[in-house]
């Protein structure tokens, strides 16, 4: 006998199978469930993530982002469903240069790599693609691809690396249709990071690039940005002289969720990263699956037979809430990153 060798029950584990299970551990089977039923269920399955999202911090929630900075603005927007911030950096990196550019649709690549803001590659057909040729032994790890866009445009950009000759290409970053601002350096992270010869930014959505720098960077050093409160933040006497950015403030009060610098940046600081916890996406149809990992399938599964049980099998709700309650906590003992303890002692105390 054999196993299957897949490993796909939690992508095909549907948000209509995980209610059709829940109302069967509250006597509920088959002919019985009906569209109030479901229509209760996927009302408390948005609630289960929303209370799931209270109790702990959740792995799978956590991206990391960066932030464009504009010399003088205090306050950005973080991403649509952003919950809090856990750690902000100014991070230092290097252009990787020394190497040979070309363009693949007409103007001049070399324009994209000379530190020249009145210059810049302006194609003159769309759909094309600007490349970097390292040179014979050097393969770069790129972690950081920075767009400095000649005119407001809205691209839709991937970046590819080869690591042969050049011949095949594979996508290590890419994003729907994006607006790029004029003058404006937009930083985007590259997630898994691989050595090659071979880099190119890649435009698939019917624009024409139009492009005053592209960088190519490795990553060198993070330098913390420590956070105010918003008592502290608030009882800054000046909150607009431009400096380099050393503090934060998280508004959580409005929506979107906005991030306020302090000190401004002054031009020099061109981009902030940081962690965001995101909100676990919303279930709106049965046909979806639910926005957590494998091992917390059970979890969800039993709260929601727990609160399903609160409304139509109220004998079996002691039972379903213990369930429920060992279940969570196993997967949240597992949501760990497995590090060993530290403990440090500030002398200064």
């Amino acid at each position: 006998m054999t196993s299957s060798g897949t490993y796909r029950f939690g992508d095909t584990f549907t948000v209509s199978d995980m209610i059709n299970e829940a109302l069967e551990r509250c006597g509920i089977f088959g002919p019985r469930q009906n569209q109030n039923h479901q229509n209760s269920a996927l009302r408390s399955l948005n609630l289960t993530l929303a209370d799931m999202a209270n109790n702990q911090l959740n792995l799978w929630t956590l991206e990391q982002e960066a932030l464009t900075l504009l010399k003088g603005q205090t306050d950005y927007n973080l991403p649509s469903g952003t919950v809090d911030v856990i750690g902000v950096y100014r991070r230092t990196f290097e252009r990787q240069l020394g190497g040979t550019p070309a363009s693949s649709a007409g103007g001049v690549a070399a324009y994209a790599f000379d530190d020249d803001f009145a210059t810049a590659c302006t194609q003159t057909s769309a759909d094309g693609n600007i490349s970097y040729d390292f040179g014979d032994g050097n393969t770069p790890s790129i972690t950081m691809v920075g767009v400095r866009s000649n005119a407001q445009t809205a691209y839709t950009l991937s970046v590819q690396i080869s690591v042969d000759d050049g011949t095949n290409w594979e996508t290590v970053w890419s994003q729907t249709k994006t607006t790029y601002y004029k003058d404006v350096t937009t930083w985007n992270i590259i997630p898994s990071a691989r050595a090659a010869r071979y880099i190119r930014l890649v435009e698939s959505g019917g624009a024409t690039l139009n492009i005053q720098e592209l960088y190519f960077c490795t990553q060198q050093r993070d330098i913390e940005v420590g956070r105010f409160s918003q008592q502290e933040y608030y009882g800054l006497p000046d909150k607009t002289s431009t400096g380099t950015p050393t503090a934060y403030f998280i508004d959580r009060r409005v929506n979107p969720v906005v991030m306020r610098i302090w000190k401004p940046s002054d031009g020099t600081t061109t981009m902030l990263f940081y962690t965001r916890i995101r909100q676990m996406q919303d279930v709106s149809g049965t046909s979806q699956t639910v926005d957590v990992p494998y091992r917390f399938l059970e979890a969800v599964t039993a709260s929601l037979a727990w609160r399903m049980s609160i409304k139509y099998s109220p004998d079996r709700e002691e039972r379903l809430a213990l369930q429920a309650a060992a279940a969570i906590k196993a997967a949240q003992e597992e949501d760990d990153q497995r590090v060993p303890f530290r403990a440090t002692i500030d002398w200064r105390c």
